[in-house]
């Protein structure tokens, strides 16, 4: 008959899917093995955004303090300390109708200009097309910022974070007996680093 598998072609047939049927369970058993190995190096490793959340709740406690969040837009420093700039009765110096984050945003941007000695050495870039990026984008700010926002607005800012909270314009906040709370988070959030303001208890 033609065409018809003769007995030791069939056999051979069948030793080569045995062959692969037998590399396709090791490899299987291999991944199994690897997934396993890295279930339970996960379930070693520091989960960094519990530990912080719990020194957070802590520290907020222990200091009378309450999160109030802010939207991580981008816009999260400034908006954070546009509320407690308010929560301060301080005047942001907003134009009508203009979002609060705006108003910080240039003041930021402006007073990091005005003073460029004191900023332009810790940047990567000039200073002018920084400056107007921070002031008309959504990049995000950072200590450069809260340094020149302390300065304009004369407050000190605490920011509580990752195991300590950093004092930014101490002397700022001695001559206007007015200091500002903001939660810094570095794992706290999914798209990364976010700052929410903290408002007083009593």
């Amino acid at each position: 008959m033609e065409g018809a598998e003769t007995l030791e072609q069939m056999q051979a047939r069948h030793r080569k899917e045995l062959r692969d049927l037998q590399g396709k369970v090791t490899s299987k058993k291999k991944n199994a093995t690897k997934k396993t190995r890295k279930g339970e190096e996960a379930s070693g490793m520091t989960d960094h955004r519990a530990r912080e959340s719990e020194y957070m709740k802590k520290t907020f406690e222990a200091s009378g303090l309450v999160e109030k969040e802010i939207a991580p837009d981008g816009h999260c420093l400034f908006s954070a300390v546009a509320d407690q700039l308010r929560q301060n009765d301080v005047s942001l110096g907003e134009g009508e109708g203009e979002p609060e984050y705006k108003a910080v945003r240039r003041a930021a941007s402006s007073y990091m200009v005005e003073n460029a000695d004191d900023f332009a050495p810790f940047l990567e870039e000039d200073l002018e097309p920084y400056a107007a990026k921070m002031r008309d984008t959504a990049e995000w700010g950072g200590q450069l910022e809260l340094m020149a926002l302390a300065r304009r607005y004369g407050v000190e800012i605490r920011v509580i974070q990752d195991g300590r909270t950093e004092k930014i314009g101490e002397e700022e906040g001695k001559a206007s007996g007015k200091t500002i709370w903001l939660a810094y988070y570095r794992h706290g959030y999914g798209l990364g680093e976010h700052y929410n303001s903290l408002r007083k208890t009593t």
